[in-house]
This record gives structure tokens, sequence and C-alpha cells, in this order.
């Protein structure tokens, strides 16, 4: 007996020994066995109703807006005369090029773009406004912009999500300073989910649908070589409500979801230096490890395709784990991605097939 107690005690040591080991050499692990048992643990959400998206044909209205379900809109104004207003809301952090890409995709049929910049990251530290600093870049855009640094962001947040809604709120209020009236377009995403400009228009010319109405985005990660296995959903397109209310916010607002209405471009960043500032500073900054920030790291992953924060997949079951794990199949169709990134190809080689090595890489630089 006593001697079976013995191997026990052992046993259980040398597990503890094992765990602690692998616990060293992988700190991850833990996080990462939640990930693996997903499937056991937790359910997925709701599933949205998915409405078709045909194109949008402005000599007929009238059949655009039926085939989605939806009426030619009729302007809810006193004044008849007044057209529906547009308006674009940003929360800028480092993404120069995705946001010059987004304003001139969106320019014709946009009214207002409302830039907003923190002086602090979501983490609290400071940091200089990028935007402000390169406003010059936007001269093609500066008689719609509407530029608003956030002050409000603390420097020790009990969580990042705390300074990231300060964002969001500061938002909100900045919206209900326009002359909006009810039923007005505020298009709510982050800088990287860029909406079609057909769709953008369909919705300003239709109603219908609900307030807050979400918008399918086409996944890619790094370049728009990448496409991702999974569409996004987060972005969406809010009407002023008949008392003015409007939540300017990122997380799910309702269940109705227009398929295909845009590109999410995640980690499509210029620079080495820009992804290590984004990992420490948005949200997610625990993930940032120092492997994960590591430079060489960081280029091996955006031109192989695999996860830059070495993350496992965020699934719901093993078979769709099973096929997300490994690398991104690299993509040659650039047909549905905006036509201001392919007419300003030159600009950002890194954003298109074959630009992987970024201008800092401790690869070699960019030569385009």
């Amino acid at each position: 007996m006593r001697s079976q107690l013995r191997w026990i005690v052992l046993s259980l040591l040398a597990l503890v020994w094992v765990a602690l080991v692998v616990r060293s050499l992988r700190p991850t692990i833990v996080r990462d066995a939640g990930y693996i048992f997903r499937p056991l643990w937790d359910t997925p959400p709701q599933p949205f109703e998915r409405i078709v998206h045909y194109k949008f044909d402005p000599n007929d209205i009238q059949t655009s807006c039926s085939l989605h379900g939806w009426r030619p809109y009729k302007s809810k104004s006193n004044d008849k005369r007044r057209k529906r207003k547009v308006i674009d809301v940003l929360m800028f952090s480092v993404e120069l090029d995705l946001a010059i890409i987004r304003l001139q995709e969106l320019w014709d049929v946009v009214d207002t773009f409302i830039v907003i910049e923190g002086n602090r990251t979501f983490t609290g530290d400071l940091k200089s406004l990028t935007f402000a600093a390169n406003r010059h870049r936007f001269d093609f855009a500066e008689s719609k912009i509407l530029y608003e640094e956030t002050t409000t962001l603390v420097e020790n947040p009990n969580d990042p999500f705390d300074n990231e809604k300060k964002s969001r709120d500061h938002a909100t209020e900045i919206i209900k300073t326009l002359k909006l009236e009810e039923s007005d377009l505020i298009i709510i995403s982050d800088v990287d989910e860029i909406p079609n400009r057909d769709t953008v228009e369909l919705l300003k010319a239709c109603e219908g649908y609900p307030q807050y109405l979400h918008l399918e985005m086409r996944s890619y990660m790094y370049s728009f070589e990448f496409p991702a296995p999974r569409s996004q959903w987060r972005a969406m397109a809010g009407q002023i409500g008949a008392d003015g209310d409007l939540e300017y916010d990122h997380r799910r607002m309702g269940d109705v979801l227009l398929a295909n209405s845009g590109v999410h471009c995640s980690w499509c960043l210029r620079s080495i230096q820009d992804f290590q500032f984004k990992m420490q500073a948005y949200s997610h900054a625990d993930r940032a490890t120092k492997s994960v920030l590591d430079p060489k790291n960081i280029q091996k992953a955006i031109c192989e395709g695999s996860d830059v924060e070495q993350m496992l997949p965020e699934v719901f079951t093993f078979s769709d784990l099973a096929k997300e794990l490994g690398k991104l199949e690299k993509s040659y169709d650039m047909t549905m991605i905006p036509k201001a990134a392919v007419d300003g190809r030159q600009q950002w080689p890194y954003l298109l097939p074959g630009g992987c090595i970024r201008q800092d890489s401790p690869s070699k630089p960019l030569t385009a």
C-alpha cells in the first residue's frame, strides 16, 4: 500500500513537473487548450438572417430595392428636396494607406468622413497623432473630413476595452452634434472594414431594412493576396432613429446580414513597426508575447500566410478547426477588391500579390 501511494505521489509530481516545463516552453498552452477544446465548452452565436445581395442599378432603383425586399427611400424631412446623408466614421490608429483607399473608394457616396484619433492607445500608452501628422495625404478629401482627437482615454485602464468603449462613445457624441435627420445613414466599421461603393449606394437609395444592418465583409490577412476562410459581420450601416438616436458600437446590434458587402483587410499594415505598435496598442494586447513581437516572426507570417499572433482559429466545431489550421492559400483574383487599391497600386505594393516584404523587414527593404 505504501509503495503504491509513493508511486501515485511521484506520478503526480512528475505530471506537475512536465506541465511546468511545457508551460515554460510554450506560455500560451493554457490559452491554446481553450481554443482546441472550444467546441466542447462554447456554443456558436445565433445565425444571421442573410440577405442575398444584388448589384445596384441606379437607373432602376425600384427593382434594385425590391430585389432585397425593400422599397425606394422617401425623405422624412419637411424639406422634400433634402437628400439622405451618409456619414462614414473612422476609428483611426495607424492604417494610413487603408484610410486613403477607403476615402477614395467612397468619396462620391459619402457626405462627411468623421476621423477619430486618440492621443493614447487602448492600453493607455501615449501615442502620436498619425492622421494629423499626415493630413496632407488627404488633401483630395479635405472638404469632407471632420477630424476629432479623443483625449479622454485613461493611462491605466482596468481593461483595454474600456478605452475602446470611450472612443466609440466619443463617436456617438460627435454624430449627435451633426444636423442629421431620421434615416440618415452612418457607416459603423473599423478603418480596415471597407464597404463596397455599390453597397452604400444601394443602402442610400432604399429603405425597409433594420436600423442596424450588419454588412458581411470578405476577409483578408496582411494583404489582398491572402483571403481568410471566414467572412466578418461586425461592420454595419446604422440609421438615425425617429428620436435622433444611434449608437456607434462594434458589437452585434441585430440579426440581419447583407451578404458580400465589402472587404475586411486585417493586419494590412505597411511596416513591421506598425504591426508591433498595433499588437501592443489594441484591445487584445495580451497576445503580444516576445515571440509574437519578433520582427523575423512577423515577416515570416506575412509572407507564408500563417497567424501573426500565433493563435489557433476561434471556431465552434472540430471540423472547422481542422479546416482552418495551417497557412492561408494565396489568391491571384483581385477582381473583388476596392478599385482604389488597384488604381494606387504603386503607393502600396505590399497590399497586392508578390509584395509581402515590408519596408523595414529584417529580410530586405521594399523596393517598389
